[in-house]
C-alpha cells in the first residue's frame, strides 16, 4: 500500500496503546474506519484530544453535509474512500512531508529569534556582595545556634 510502515488495529482503545509506544507523533497519520458516526465521533474526540499533533483520515463512503460537519469537529483532518488508488495516500504522504517539514522550519525559526540571557556584570557583583555581607552578618547568629546545639545535645553540630 505505501513504502512507510502500517498498523490495523480494531478500535480506538488498541490504537491508544500503539500510538503510545510512538515517540515522535506528528509522523502518524491514523486511518480511523467509518461505523456508527454517533461513536465514532465520540472515539475521534478523545483521540484529537490525546494526540493534537496526529493527522486523522477518515475511510468512508459517503457522508451526509451533517455527518461531515460532526466529524470535523471531533478531529477529522481528511476522508478517503474504501477503493481509493494507492496515488490518493501517496499525495497525502507527500503532503504529510511538506507538513512535517514546516513545522521543522517554524521550531527553527523560533528558536532562531530567541537570544540567551546574559546577566548583567554589575548583577553578578551586586548578588557576590550581598550575599557575603550576609554570611558575615549572620555568622554571629549561627555561631550561637552551634553553641546552643552543643549544648543540649550530645552529637555532632554538624551531622
Amino acid at each position: 500500500m505505501t513504502k512507510d510502515m502500517f498498523c490495523a488495529v480494531p478500535n480506538y482503545l488498541s490504537a491508544t496503546h500503539l500510538l503510545d509506544k510512538i515517540k515522535e507523533k506528528y509522523d502518524v497519520v491514523l486511518f480511523y474506519e467509518h461505523v456508527v458516526a454517533h461513536k465514532d465521533i465520540v472515539d475521534i474526540q478523545y483521540l484529537r484530544k490525546r494526540y493534537p499533533s496526529v493527522y486523522m483520515v477518515l475511510v468512508t463512503e459517503l457522508l451526509t453535509a451533517e455527518e461531515k460537519i460532526n466529524y470535523l469537529r471531533a478531529g477529522i483532518n481528511n476522508t478517503i474512500s474504501f477503493s481509493a488508488p494507492p496515488s490518493a495516500i501517496d499525495e497525502m504522504i507527500a503532503f504529510l512531508e511538506k507538513r512535517k517539514q514546516q513545522k521543522i522550519n517554524e521550531i527553527q525559526e523560533k528558536g532562531s529569534k530567541t537570544q540567551p540571557f546574559k546577566l548583567p556584570l554589575w548583577k553578578r557583583i551586586f548578588d557576590i556582595l550581598f550575599a557575603s555581607a550576609s554570611l558575615v552578618w549572620l555568622s554571629p547568629l549561627w555561631i550561637l545556634a552551634a553553641i546552643a546545639i552543643r549544648i543540649e545535645s550530645k552529637g555532632a553540630i554538624i551531622p
